[in-house]
């Protein structure tokens, strides 16, 4: 069980990073499941992101405004020079999102051992397709089965920040 003052920093918001370097030696990644926030909504993306560092969290979840989506990422002319080429028809930012999913599940199971929640939260239609790829039928569920992976939704940051508090139970989460 959480002592009262773990579960009053998490009611308070406190930035607990202070609190985790404290009891680093007592608090290994390998006592808690890695957590890694695949997709979110722009809406919600900085809030969500400022729970890394308190949390120890991943977060692959991107922005359309963000340098990797302005600056790095190529976007076809247009879509006659699109079917020219042969190219897929699909939105420019999904293989990069798919990249980015596999870097970090990758890395999280070289890393450590034990389960890996990858966090949803719903949004729109990108958000969809991105949470639908982690279902049986997406690429995660296909070529990833047998690494231990969770799926969690949640409403928004703060309800990311409840869970994260409860310490990750992964009885509210469903197996990929």
């Amino acid at each position: 069980a959480r002592s009262v003052f773990a579960r009053n920093i998490c009611r308070s918001g406190t930035d607990l990073s202070m609190v985790v370097l404290s009891f680093e030696g007592m608090l290994t990644a390998k006592s808690r499941p890695a957590v890694t926030v695949a997709s979110c909504p722009d809406s919600l993306l900085e809030a969500v992101k400022a729970l890394r560092k308190d949390f120890r969290i991943h977060v692959s979840a991107g922005s359309y405004h963000d340098v990797l989506h302005r600056r790095i990422l190529t976007k076809p002319c247009n879509r006659f020079r699109e079917l020219l080429a042969g190219c897929a028809k699909e939105a420019f930012w999904k293989n990069p999102w798919r990249a980015k999913v596999v870097d970090r599940i990758e890395n999280v199971r070289a890393m450590q051992d034990g389960p890996h929640i990858l966090v949803c939260i719903p949004g729109g239609k990108a958000c969809d397709w991105e949470r639908h790829q982690l279902y049986k039928g997406g690429f995660v569920a296909e070529n990833y089965a047998g690494f231990d992976l969770y799926l969690k939704v949640c409403t928004n940051a703060d309800d990311l920040r409840e869970f994260l508090c409860r310490k990750t139970p992964l009885i509210e989460c469903l197996p990929i």
